[in-house]
């Protein structure tokens, strides 16, 4: 589009130069003001008019780009967490291991829709990967002890990520999380968070905004909930769920 705009631009200077021109000969004919000086002014100031307008509607159509790739940003504006009391104790109580987030998504690259004009953005990077090491410092913040021998392995499987654009950015997302104290079936339990941001359309740090703000709600989610302190502590149980293959730690 920047080439149209490009070619717009010349031939409207072009035609400016040849109304100045015109404009200037009729002064020299003529002397002071006089009709054929007044109609050359005419001309100059539809020549004028032509370059403003069709800036405006270059501008406009610009303004219509989607945006198709996404690079992650951590944009942590509300990563201000109070966490519940059961489960900083349970965490400084209990050493634990966070294996590697497994994205569990259809499609892992795939994060956000801009609506308005039926776009799927995604991105190159690896979502699981970026966020991870983020929800270790929520842990870790919260109470979470990651030294000596762990008494409880978390699984973190990403099953939403995404952020849509539809007159505000809303964001949500939710994982599963599995404690494994090694002495039966894991505890299992699905947490979720939401986002809503105002801001310009197709704009990145919007969407990062969007995006950060709903995992931190859903990690929120998680250190504020007593039945997770109980898990960590292996006072509850729950429905199994098969660890990752040759999981890693964080």
């Amino acid at each position: 589009f920047g080439i149209r705009r490009q070619r717009l631009w010349s031939v409207g200077l072009v035609s400016l130069q040849c109304e100045l021109r015109r404009l200037a000969q009729g002064r020299q004919l003529a002397g002071t003001c006089t009709p054929l000086h007044t109609r050359a002014s005419q001309r100059v100031m539809k020549t004028l008019s032509f370059i403003v307008a069709f800036t405006l509607l270059a501008g406009c159509g610009g303004a219509k780009r989607s945006l198709n790739t996404l690079r992650l940003q951590w944009r942590g504006i509300d990563n201000q967490t109070r966490v519940n009391p059961n489960v900083s104790q349970a965490l400084s109580m209990t050493p634990i291991v966070l294996y590697e987030l497994q994205d569990r998504r259809p499609d892992p690259y795939a994060i956000a829709y801009d609506q308005r004009n039926n776009t799927l953005i995604r991105t190159p990077d690896n979502v699981a990967q970026f966020y991870g090491p983020y929800l270790r410092q929520m842990l870790a913040a919260g109470g979470a002890r990651f030294d000596g021998s762990p008494l409880a392995q978390l699984t973190v499987e990403i099953l939403e990520f995404t952020a849509v654009e539809a007159g505000m950015f809303n964001a949500t997302t939710r994982f599963r999380v599995s404690v494994d104290r090694g002495g039966g079936q894991p505890w299992t339990k699905v947490y979720e968070g939401h986002s809503k941001r105002w801001g310009r359309t197709h704009n990145p740090d919007n969407y990062n905004d969007a995006l950060t703000n709903a995992f931190i709600d859903a990690a929120r989610d998680m250190l504020r909930d007593n039945a997770f302190a109980g898990a960590v502590t292996g006072q509850f149980s729950g429905t199994f769920a098969a660890p990752p293959n040759n999981p890693s730690t964080l």
